[in-house]
């Protein structure tokens, strides 16, 4: 009964709003997602360097990966910055 009641308690609309509004739980958050985000993007750089053959379109690909995702990375740390 502990579990289910735990599972409940997670999932309470309160408790998430308060787990969001954390600011520290969210650090720790976007610092799991950058890492898995670092193992990936190393992943794929060295995939499209190896395989890509000097292709323009695959330079093209890598410039627009890494441009978004390092926007989106700052404007999440502005985000919790402003929380």
């Amino acid at each position: 009964m502990d579990f289910l009641q735990s599972i409940s308690n997670f999932f309470n609309p309160n408790n998430l709003v308060a787990f969001v509004q954390n600011p520290k739980a969210l650090w720790y958050v976007l610092g799991f997602v950058f890492f898995i985000y670092a193992i990936v993007s190393a992943v794929l750089a060295y995939h499209w360097r190896t395989y890509g053959m000097g292709s323009r379109l695959i330079l093209k690909a890598e410039v627009f990966y890494f441009t978004i995702s390092i926007s989106l990375f700052v404007l999440a740390i502005i985000f919790i910055i402003l929380i």
